[in-house]
């Protein structure tokens, strides 16, 4: 990321720009106005597009004011929201400035109740298959080979947080590449499918779009879940810190992990915050969902779509040995249970940390 300070003699000014291998964007400043840009490969940039014009129907989202494209590429420029800021205006800043929930963030969910409950019906959907069903074939096959499969299946145990685990990565594969071979209906709402801290305002304004439209609940809250537990207080400050150098308070969060490699203990407590978020969104979103509709798979349909994210938003093999038994040790937790009510899932998420003192 470069954050470029302000020019008072020029008229073009770059606040930030941040540049990856999936990603171009950034914020300048022309005269008096100050705007927000994307550069997108072509068919990301007309997947955001019809994102956009779906999403913008039922959410608060910055103004489209400039989309361009040729061949290869397209440009979106948005009007930018004055509210955020180094370290503020959204969702990251407040969790790095805040140990319990509050108004600000029960808002954030009644806005997300009156759209879900608006736009819930039952059908085909594949606005999300950006962040899953594509991603078998582009990142978890290529990911995963037979060496690094065997290695986290065979003969190979740990205990987590008192929990003893016997891996077997090689079957869960299995088992994910055959679900996302199913064409089915889902019961789905209209979102932007990304709920992470960073896509979020305070306002509950949603800036990214790839994935809006008619996206399955079951996705919706496996990023949530996902997000709150391992992503936003550890695993993206950790392996993409960069995107970060704005809102960079949250890197004094950063999740601790105690790992022990001879004894195969591991130990890991997300801050209550992050667990109260899961379980306000499972108690005003989830259940009263739930209870409305026949909805009997569940489960079957979150654990796949968590698995999904937990094997593909970063690459296991980057990552320190602590940090792949850490996102294996929850996918077999997730992957092996079978709840049968959402309930049921809470009172299993809330006893996994009710071991505060370990030493």
């Amino acid at each position: 990321m470069n954050l470029i300070k302000e020019d008072k003699n020029s008229q073009i000014n770059i606040f930030y720009e941040i540049i990856s291998k999936n990603n171009k964007f950034g914020s300048f400043q022309i005269g008096d106005f100050k705007l927000f840009y994307k550069i997108l490969d072509i068919n990301d940039y007309h997947r955001e597009l019809k994102g956009y014009n779906i999403v913008k129907e039922y959410y608060d989202v910055e103004k489209l004011l400039i989309n361009l494209s040729n061949d290869k590429t397209g440009i979106l420029i948005y009007e930018y929201d004055n509210e955020i800021g180094d370290n503020k205006g959204l969702l990251v800043d407040y969790y790095a400035f805040n140990e319990k929930l509050c108004n600000k963030f029960y808002r954030i969910i009644d806005i997300y109740k009156k759209v879900f409950k608006k736009t819930l019906k039952y059908t085909y959907a594949n606005s999300c298959d950006i962040f899953y069903k594509n991603r078998v074939n582009s990142r978890l096959k290529k990911y995963y080979n037979n060496l690094f499969l065997y290695k986290y299946s065979q003969n190979n145990t740990i205990f987590f947080n008192g929990t003893k685990i016997n891996l077997n990565l090689k079957l869960i594969t299995n088992e994910l590449e055959k679900y996302y071979k199913k064409n089915k209906k889902y019961w789905t709402i209209i979102s932007q499918c990304d709920p992470t801290d960073l896509n979020i305002t305070l306002s509950g304004r949603m800036i990214d779009y790839l994935g809006g439209g008619d996206n399955p609940i079951m996705a919706e809250f496996a990023m949530f879940v996902w997000q709150n537990i391992t992503i936003g207080n550890y695993f993206a400050i950790k392996y993409n810190s960069k995107y970060f150098d704005y809102h960079s308070k949250i890197k004094e969060k950063i999740d601790k992990i105690k790992f022990n490699n001879v004894d195969k203990t591991l130990f890991h407590y997300i801050r209550n915050i992050r667990l109260e978020s899961i379980i306000y969104y499972l108690n005003k979103l989830i259940i009263p969902l739930l209870k409305e509709i026949n909805y009997e798979d569940w489960y079957i349909d979150l654990k796949n779509f968590i698995g999904i994210k937990i094997l593909t938003i970063f690459d296991l093999n980057i990552m320190e040995e602590k940090d792949i038994y850490l996102s294996l040790c929850y996918l077999h937790l997730f992957y092996f249970n079978d709840f049968k009510t959402p309930e049921e899932f809470r009172n299993f998420l809330n006893n996994l940390y009710e071991k505060k003192n370990v030493k």
